[in-house]
């Protein structure tokens, strides 16, 4: 599978919506084979990479190119030392729809959590209402 193998050249050529495009059956999905692959890949490349990968999220319309930004920005996360759960794609009833949630070593920051959204364009603006509805089910369960 080229996806498992980021340091070949061809894929590293392609744009992140091609990747996703041969990745699985192609379309990010909850539990996927894409998603999978595509985290897998998103794991093991360079940061650079990463950040080429962000701008064309943030500069390209493409179906699922908010999901992939979110699985970008997770990885991003872990690479900065959070431990992180990652979101679904997309919300279901009776689950929180965070995108993420990054927790902080309990020994190095007392434990916090952030809880992280993701958006490709400022044309909407987040309810944090909604974040804090986000948190205290969290909290909850």
């Amino acid at each position: 599978m080229p996806l498992l193998e980021p340091e070949s050249p061809e894929i590293l050529e392609k744009n992140i919506s091609q990747i996703v495009a041969i990745a699985g059956k192609g379309r990010l999905k909850d539990d996927s084979d894409c998603s999978k692959e595509l985290r897998q890949f998103i794991h093991a490349i360079e940061a650079e990479e990463l950040f080429r990968h962000i701008e064309y999220c943030l500069n390209n319309k493409f179906d699922d190119g908010g999901l992939v930004l979110q699985d970008v920005v997770n990885e991003l996360g872990r690479r900065l030392g959070y431990e992180v759960e990652n979101g679904r794609y997309r919300g279901t009833s009776g689950c929180p729809g965070q995108d993420g949630i990054w927790r902080a070593d309990k020994s190095d920051d007392h434990g916090r959590t952030i809880i992280v959204e993701v958006k490709t364009t400022d044309a909407y603006r987040i309810d944090l209402d909604t974040i804090v509805g986000y948190k205290a089910r969290l909290v909850e369960d």
